[in-house]
């Protein structure tokens, strides 16, 4: 049996494949900005923090990031934060675990993350 183009026969192994998912999944994928002390300190350089899918590589996180900001990204720094325990009551669980990706961008690239309200 031949390959099927297109389809999603091996979703299990090539989860974010580009020819597969749309560009409206890769900017799904970026959860969310890191507002922290350090990570706002940080922006001054053109260093900004985001939360994204932790299943997404590093061609595929530039690639939604140059698209979805309209910029050009130096380099990309990843790190894989493990899960965290929580509790409720007498019951006890896990958070998820997540990614965080720390980008520089080149010199005369900016992303407006909050209005001048």
């Amino acid at each position: 049996m031949g390959k099927a183009s297109g389809t999603l026969q091996n979703t299990k192994k090539n989860y974010f494949n580009p020819d597969l998912w749309s560009d409206i999944l890769f900017f799904d994928s970026i959860k969310s900005v890191v507002t922290s002390k350090k990570a706002l300190l940080s922006v001054d350089n053109q260093t900004y923090c985001f939360m994204v899918n932790p299943k997404l590589t590093k061609p595929l996180i530039k690639r939604a990031i140059e698209k979805y900001f309209n910029v050009r990204i130096f380099k990309i720094n990843v790190s894989n934060l493990p899960r965290r325990q929580k509790r409720v009551g007498k019951y006890a669980g896990f958070c998820p675990s997540y990614k965080k990706v720390t980008v520089t961008l080149n010199y005369d690239d900016t992303i407006n993350l909050f209005s001048d309200i």
